[in-house]
């Protein structure tokens, strides 16, 4: 007889904020939390058996600012983010095998843009 049982579960939670400064000017802010789990577990006799769980949870914050200017627009931004991981692995009659993560990064952006804006499409008669 072999038992096995799994179970997922997933959360996002997401709140983003725009402020337009002034007409031409736009500053965004947004915060989001992402966790996701998952255990598994398997049960065949009382010489095998094993049980398996992860746990990510990533937490971010951005900010980006905007301006346009007649035929000119830019964005500059960062983007801070925290990952953290963990993972244990357990089988009867072994060792538990674990793996833990953490990091932080920055992550900065420009977009720079000169033009109308509009895609132009030219046919040939």
């Amino acid at each position: 007889m072999m038992l096995r049982l799994l179970v997922k579960k997933n959360t996002i939670i997401n709140l983003d904020y725009v402020n337009p400064l002034t007409e031409t000017t736009k500053l965004e802010l947004g915060l989001e939390a992402r966790a996701e789990s998952t255990a598994n577990n398997l049960y065949k006799d009382k010489t095998y058996s094993s049980n398996f769980t992860y746990d990510r949870k990533i937490y971010s914050a951005y900010v980006t600012l905007g301006k346009q200017r007649e035929k000119w627009s830019f964005q500059a931004g960062a983007r801070l983010e925290q990952y953290n991981v963990e993972a244990v692995f357990k089988r009867a009659s072994s060792a538990n095998g674990q793996f833990t993560w953490e990091s932080q990064s920055v992550y900065m952006g420009f977009n720079y843009r000169f033009g109308s804006g509009k895609n132009k499409a030219s046919q040939r008669k």
